[in-house]
């Protein structure tokens, strides 16, 4: 007699229990993170509000305001080019200001200014309604304090498409997994080998040439860690090229411009020529470019 190869009720009943827990417990985590998020955000305008809430005269000698002596409409659309004066700042190409008359409290111009650039003296900025700010400005000087970006609604667009369940989205069923503690940490030994001469080939040594392996070969995740000087930005560079290569797309982030700045310049800068390489069958074999 054929065996019966369906499962039996008590097995379904343990499995809708099981995905039932499952989903409880995804629920806890997200709504965990919401609560994280807000509280963040809620956090660091707190700290901002409190720096902008500090004397003027104090601030500027700390560093942490500048003064402009005048602003001028930019090269392009949405630009404008502030004249500091002789103070100095901590402000950097990157950072994120926001400028105003004197209190970022009670007479703010404009939020969220791109610092892009510094050129002859002279800062690039980028704002919204730029001509209004520079109408509003007029002849006058104004100041530029520290400021940010306020991305809740952003996380809770992620956050919300990580819990899509009906039906799954790719967020949930590649990122939930990982929130939940469950990682695959798998390494595809043809890939790291592959990966690793390469990057031998390319001169990097040997504690570098692994890492370059594990970022290539890893299944979900690779952690590589190292004080200043030990080539992690370097890894990274030929690391993201070879990824881009095989057809994978690839985001770079960091807690700073500067830091993705020196990335991408890495990257840049070791771009190497095409060339023809013989595949193996099942591989995914890179033709670096």
């Amino acid at each position: 007699m054929k065996q019966d190869a369906s499962t039996s009720p008590q097995q379904e009943d343990k499995k809708a229990a099981q995905g039932a827990a499952r989903a409880r417990r995804y629920a806890r985590l997200l709504d965990g993170l919401r609560g994280f998020v807000a509280r963040e955000r809620a956090a660091a305008q707190d700290r901002l509000v409190e720096a902008w809430r500090q004397p003027l005269a104090d601030r500027l000698a700390k560093g942490a305001s500048q003064r402009f002596l005048r602003l001028e409409a930019g090269p392009v659309s949405g630009t404008v080019w502030a004249y500091p004066d002789e103070g100095e700042s901590r402000f950097r190409e990157g950072d994120l200001v926001c400028l105003h008359g004197g209190s970022p409290l009670v007479d703010m111009l404009a939020r969220e200014a791109a610092f892009e650039m510094e050129e002859e003296g002279r800062w690039l900025l980028r704002l919204r309604h730029a001509g209004s700010v520079l109408k509003a400005v007029g002849e006058q000087s104004c100041y530029a304090d520290p400021d940010d970006y306020d991305l809740s609604r952003y996380y809770d667009e992620v956050l919300d498409d990580i819990g899509e369940t009906l039906p799954p989205s790719r967020a949930h069923r590649h990122l939930m997994p990982l929130l939940d503690g469950r990682i695959n940490s798998a390494f595809d030994p043809r890939d790291f080998e592959e990966a690793e001469s390469i990057a031998l080939a390319e001169g990097l040594n040997a504690a570098q040439a692994e890492a370059v392996g594990k970022i290539a070969a890893a299944e979900q995740v690779a952690c590589v860690q190292g004080p200043p000087g030990t080539g992690k930005t370097r890894v990274l560079a030929l690391a993201v090229r070879l990824l881009a290569a095989r057809g994978e797309r690839v985001l770079v982030t960091s807690h700073t411009h500067m830091a993705i700045n020196n990335a991408l310049n890495k990257i840049a800068a070791r771009a190497y020529r095409r060339r023809k390489s013989a595949a193996r069958p099942g591989a995914r074999r890179w033709n670096p470019a």
